[in-house]
């Protein structure tokens, strides 16, 4: 940002040698990370004169304005309606929120085409620029998913603000939900990784009022409410204590860290007792699949494929790739919404069969010879320490150039971080946790259990990766 960049220049033109040190310490997202006035200032007066913030009261700070959250968005929560509620229909009437990005593209899709669903109410942000109708569209016809179903009597695009009252519909669409509803599947969240879990309020907020809709629906118990967390939920897990469990009681301090996983905490917690049937789903890295391998370009994963062109080299890191194709995690919701038992409170959705990281690198480096024009030979893997010193060199002496060639550049600091974790879990010797130390190892037992999907998900293959690199060719990423 502007502001980062002033920053710096001037502690770097300071006559203080303490000022100029502390230059090198100002990370990408110290602006996001420090969001007030009061809070920048501490921050920078410590990072000046050396007086670090204490790690233990960081963590608490973060601990208590999580359950601050959890206690003002459960507030005044009622139970489900008991009394002269409504057996289910034959037929499944969902609410689904977020159908125009990639795994609700997916979830969309999968409802419209199964003749056990009656209707499907398309819930979307509204937008100046374009349709919800043509939004869609674009969507589905961006993952080659076929546009015909949209013309389906099933589907009904609805647009409103989660955060307004009565979710900004009015009143006759909100009682026609309300009245009919059986299934809300929550998918729409911001996503930003710089931000503290503060910005993500709007989101919480929205969590709540829909789940304000569950209770009230005329259904009563029989409601399902299924949340898609995230495994960023996991961020502060102790991994000496084995694989993260699917165990909704966790307590709030295993999430500290990025605002966006805390969120996402936060968020399971507040419906968890709500007396309605609910799931949280927390799901791991999710990559392109069936049928055109679509993975938007935006993701960490393209940006440090795209920017290794330029470095003549790919990252290699201890630990492996538990990444689970879109179509796989949608049908892995939707085997939760729909299962014939309750379902469990909190399941972990990440591929049961991971594959090694250096294993999937080899497949890129083979995948974009054969594809995009980068030589006769692989590129090499070097370790991600060595390529994080390459992006930084890179980055010191960066212009606009650049930028557009190694977009990695813009997210040096969480490659930063996978290379300190890539230290860490060599020196620990555990080698079933996520690359990169994005997540530790994750129970997927009753996940597992409820979808044959995830459970008989094949590993990542050539043809797979051969899929992500053709559509980021076509979209424009190697340009």
């Amino acid at each position: 940002t502007s502001l980062r960049n002033r920053i710096i220049s001037a502690l770097r033109s300071s006559e203080d040698l303490a000022a100029r040190s502390a230059a090198s310490s100002i990370s990408q997202n110290f602006i996001f990370t420090h969001n007030t006035i009061k809070g920048l200032a501490s921050a920078m007066h410590s990072k000046v004169f050396g007086c670090k913030e204490n790690e233990a009261s960081g963590t608490e700070s973060h601990i208590s304005l999580m359950r601050h959250l959890v206690s003002k968005y459960s507030e005044s929560m009622g139970p489900a309606k008991l009394v002269n509620q409504r057996p289910l229909p034959s037929k499944a009437i969902v609410l689904l929120t977020g159908t125009t990005g990639g795994l609700g593209s997916y979830m969309l899709y999968m409802l419209l085409v199964n003749e056990a669903v009656e209707r499907v109410y398309g819930f979307n942000r509204k937008s100046k620029s374009t349709t919800l109708s043509d939004r869609q569209r674009a969507a589905f016809e961006d993952r080659g998913l076929p546009i015909e179903v949209l013309a389906s009597e099933k589907l009904v695009l609805v647009e409103g603000e989660e955060t307004c009252d009565k979710l900004g519909l009015d009143e006759a669409r909100y009682e026609e939900i309300r009245t009919t509803c059986t299934h809300v599947i929550h998918n729409a969240w911001r996503l930003d990784f710089n931000l503290s879990v503060s910005s993500f309020e709007p989101n919480i907020h929205g969590t709540r009022n829909l789940i304000d809709l569950a209770l009230a629906s005329a259904h009563g118990s029989n409601m399902r409410f299924v949340f898609t967390s995230s495994a960023g939920v996991t961020q502060s897990w102790d991994r000496n204590k084995g694989a993260f469990p699917e165990d909704p009681s966790l307590p709030l301090d295993v999430a500290v860290g990025a605002g966006y996983g805390e969120s996402k905490f936060v968020s399971e917690k507040v419906p968890a007792e709500m007396g309605i049937q609910t799931s949280s789903l927390r799901i791991g890295q999710v990559c392109g699949g069936h049928p055109d391998g679509a993975w938007a370009t935006t993701d960490w994963v393209p940006i440090f494929v795209k920017s290794s062109r330029a470095l003549g080299c790919l990252p290699d890191a201890q630990g492996v790739a538990s990444w689970v194709p879109f179509e796989i995690v949608a049908k892995t919701i939707l085997s939760v919404a729909f299962s014939q038992e309750r379902p469990a409170l909190s399941l972990n959705v990440v591929h049961p069969h991971p594959v090694k990281w250096s294993s999937v690198v080899r497949k890129i480096a083979v995948s974009l010879t054969k594809i995009v024009d980068v030589g006769k030979e692989p590129l090499p893997a070097v370790p991600i320490r060595e390529w994080v010193a390459l992006l930084e060199k890179r980055a010191a002496e960066t212009d606009e150039k650049d930028i557009k060639a190694i977009p990695a550049i813009k997210l040096l600091d969480y490659f930063q971080h996978m290379a300190t974790a890539d230290d860490e879990i060599l020196a620990s010797g555990l080698t079933d946790v996520e690359a990169g130390g994005i997540a530790p190892s994750m129970s997927t037992d009753k996940a597992q259990a409820v979808s044959t999907s995830l459970r008989d998900a094949d590993i990542i293959e050539d043809e797979d990766v051969d899929r992500w690199v053709r559509y980021w060719k076509r979209r424009g990423l190697f340009e």
